[in-house]
């Protein structure tokens, strides 16, 4: 899994401008719904844009891929170093999956909060 995230963070690393736009735009909609009253109808999407965002660049941060280097796999002490890494790495993914899947409920939650 810790491979495939990789090859598709490295896929999309092309997209980091856009969801630094998004979080942008989120802050800017977000904010501009919260001062005055006639932009109320727009928190929910800002909150999304910004939620987006942030899972979008939080993925391309965490899963972007880094060669191994050969003097860690010449000692001991560096191959466990390698292995603690992979361990972390297949935490970072299942953490992941778990803000993914948070986002796609919140999602839906504010999509039928704003349409009511």
């Amino acid at each position: 899994m810790v491979d495939l995230f990789s090859r598709w963070a490295n896929a999309l690393r092309g997209l980091a401008p856009f969801f630094g736009l998004l979080i942008f735009g989120g802050v800017v909609v977000t904010g501009l719904s919260v001062l005055p009253e006639r932009f109320d109808d727009w928190l929910y999407p800002g909150i999304l844009a910004l939620l987006w965002g942030l899972t979008g660049l939080c993925f391309l941060y965490w899963f972007r891929p880094l060669p191994p280097s050969a003097e860690l796999l010449t000692t001991r002490m560096g191959r466990f170093k390698v292995k603690m890494k992979r361990f972390f790495m297949a935490i970072k993914c299942w953490v992941f999956v778990l803000i993914f899947f948070g986002v796609i409920l919140l999602t839906v939650r504010f999509t039928l909060l704003w349409f009511s």
